[in-house]
This record gives C-alpha cells, structure tokens and sequence, in this order.
C-alpha cells in the first residue's frame, strides 16, 4: 500500500507544528532598521509603469531600483 505526503507526511507534520507552536506568540516580524519597502513590477524587479502587475518587494536602504519599467524608458 502506497501513502501519499497528503494523507502519510502532512498530518504528521501538522501535528508536529501544533505541538511545537501552539500557546507561542504568533505575532510576524518587525521589519529592521535600515530595510525599506517599494512597489515594483513583477517581471523585471524595477518600478512598476501604468501596465504593470506589481507588488511590494523589501530593499536595504539606498539599494531599491531607480529606474522604471523599459516601457517609460524605451527612448534610451
């Protein structure tokens, strides 16, 4: 008889994961000093133009990209 990670591994785990966290905080990190939030799109990783599916990616400080998608840029 063959058990799948569905029905043999994930109850397992499951319970494994109850046992070790419940009764913990389950609070999410604190974003550190000197990391900074941008929007950006989804393919190329640089700010998002007008067309873009984007999302919101974390960056050190200083180092998020300037430059937008090559849609805005196409002149260059």
């Amino acid at each position: 008889r063959v058990v799948s990670g569905i029905s043999g591994a994930t109850p397992i785990w499951n319970r494994a994961m109850h046992m070790l966290l419940d009764g913990t905080n389950r609070s999410w990190y604190q974003k550190p000093e000197g990391i900074t939030t941008q929007t950006i799109c989804r393919l190329n990783g640089k700010p998002p133009c007008d067309n873009c599916n984007s999302c919101q990616e974390y960056f050190l400080t200083g180092t998020a990209p300037t430059r937008s998608c090559p849609t805005d840029y196409a002149s260059d």
